[in-house]
């Protein structure tokens, strides 16, 4: 009958640290993550030539801006199509502008416009 010699509990130790330094340590030096794929679905898409919305807001009076810190409001439709609503049923929308210099949250004669 072979008997095998049990290490002592500090060898032991010491050797499953050693194991988990070397076999550990090249993936704990990495610090990026990369993932990669590809959307499969979306849930609606904005039909070309439909991208943008002008509105046209006419003469704004400064002084209606300092009181109000708004302009009048104006309604508004933004077209999507072939929408998979077991995708989704809310939509989010963002709007661009740049703002008014040294006025807060204040959309400048440039919002919206393009060169």
């Amino acid at each position: 009958m072979c008997m095998m010699r049990q290490p002592p509990k500090g060898e032991a130790f010491a050797g499953a640290m050693l194991l988990a330094l070397l076999v550990g340590g090249p993936a704990a030096a990495q610090q990026n993550v990369h993932l990669y794929g590809a959307l499969v679905a979306e849930p609606c898409v904005i039909p070309p030539g439909e991208e943008n919305i002008p509105l046209d807001f006419g003469t704004v009076i400064d002084k209606y801006l300092y009181l109000n810190t708004r302009t009048l409001g104006q309604s508004f439709r933004i077209h999507l199509a072939e929408c998979d609503l077991s995708l989704g049923k809310t939509v989010k929308v963002t709007f661009f502008g740049v703002r008014e210099p040294g006025v807060a949250g204040v959309a400048g004669a440039g919002c919206g416009q393009s060169g």
